[in-house]
């Protein structure tokens, strides 16, 4: 029962912070939640794929200053008010693509077992942790937060389709390698939940989801399914090549951050460049 009221309260706190984040403000402190995401992601991501060929502090480093930085540049609005947007941008890119070909030639002295393959890591870290929190960043700041939202909403309701469908109705496994208690009863379950949310969101808060019908909504929410099931798998991977169940123990009762946000990471980018470029 304890573990039980440990986890509820430990999610509620994870909850709370990232719809007050998004509705709070105009949805400005959002690029700073993402940037202490980041920064926490990224130290579980070394801690896995270092399980079986150590990379040493320095490599943690320079992982997590360009993991970090791009949602943290964001986040200036909100730390410097008074800052310039873009003397900021020219400092901060310049300071990035630094810092990016330092890590190149770090790689070059490097008596690591596999230098490349760790450089690799590294830039594997950008493209799935910094790549879709700064993209997340950056839809906070405009109307489509309600949208932001919301994907974060059929996440979180997926995931409570898919278990309780999976408990009650699961026989045939999903992907067993990756995901033993995983069931394609419970992934059609949690889709359907999360489509059912898309279709009625728009209906019910129609003044805050303006980009979305209820058609357009429901397939939203079928996309989002889908990658957030391919999210945690991948998450599933890397725990399984690691030899660990759980990412961290930043959240009790969850485990680590990447635990809990492995299907927003997948979910955002698609989201975003439709959005954004369609």
């Amino acid at each position: 029962m304890k573990k039980i009221v440990i986890r509820a309260l430990s999610g509620a706190v994870y909850v709370g912070l990232i719809v007050a984040s998004i509705l709070c403000v105009g949805g400005k402190f959002f690029p700073l939640l993402c940037t202490v995401f980041a920064l926490m992601a990224v130290f579980e991501f070394d801690r896995l794929v270092s399980a079986h060929s150590p990379r040493p502090d320095v490599v943690r480093i320079f992982d997590a200053i360009l993991c970090v930085v791009p949602p943290l540049y964001l986040a200036v609005p909100v730390l410097v008010p008074a800052a310039d947007i873009y003397i900021t941008t020219f400092v901060v890119a310049l300071l990035y693509a630094a810092v990016i070909m330092i890590r190149m030639i770090y790689t070059l002295y490097s008596r690591e077992e596999h230098p490349v393959n760790s450089l690799a890591y590294t830039f594997l870290a950008i493209v799935y942790i910094a790549l879709p929190l700064v993209l997340a960043a950056t839809m906070s700041e405009h109307s489509v937060r309600y949208l932001l939202l919301l994907v974060f909403v059929m996440i979180w309701i997926n995931d409570t389709g898919a278990f309780l469908t999976g408990t009650a109705f699961g026989r045939h496994r999903l992907y067993e390698r990756l995901s033993p208690k995983k069931s394609w009863e419970g992934f059609f379950g949690g889709l359907v939940f999360s489509a059912a949310t898309g279709f009625v969101a728009p209906l019910v808060l129609p003044q805050y989801l303006m980009l979305l019908n209820p058609l357009g909504g429901a397939l939203l929410g079928v996309t989002v399914s889908v990658l957030a099931t391919w999210g945690d798998l991948f998450e599933s991977l890397l725990k399984r090549t690691a030899g660990v169940k759980d990412s961290g123990h930043i959240m009790p009762g969850h485990g680590g951050i990447l635990d809990r946000i492995d299907s927003f990471l997948f979910v955002i980018p698609p989201v975003a460049i439709l959005l954004f470029f369609i």
